[in-house]
């Protein structure tokens, strides 16, 4: 990609890419356009059109069966799956996510990124 930027900026270049790849276009991006149904709909930087992409990341967390004591009493609220293999989580919240991550014993934890049809969806309503 640096060569595309390099070619952009030496030859005072506009490029235009299309990608459905979010933390692509948030990466090599300096001007980014929504166009919905035909139309122009959004032009801005990737911050200024989708804010900050980590609050649509989804957190999973399989925790050891002995959290579920936890989660009861601290996290009432909180919907959960428990498994064989352990207690499955998922959330959107950072601030729960890293909770558990001090209260619980996490066996596994992935984080998903935002996809760019959850960020357009968020966009576009």
């Amino acid at each position: 990609m640096t060569l595309l930027q390099d070619y952009a900026r030496h030859h005072q270049a506009s490029i235009f890419i299309t990608s459905h790849d979010a933390s692509f276009i948030e990466k090599v991006s300096t001007r980014v356009v929504v166009i919905q149904e035909g139309r122009l709909y959004r032009e801005g930087t990737f911050e200024e059109i989708f804010g900050n992409v980590h609050q649509h990341e989804v957190y999973h967390l399989l925790l050891d069966k002995s959290a579920e004591s936890v989660l009861k009493q601290r996290f009432p609220e909180l919907d959960y799956k428990v498994l064989d293999g352990g207690i499955s989580v998922e959330t959107r919240n950072p601030d729960l996510y890293r909770l558990l991550l001090e209260e619980t014993e996490v066996l596994q934890f992935t984080r998903e990124p935002a996809s760019l049809e959850d960020l357009l969806y968020e966009v576009l309503k």
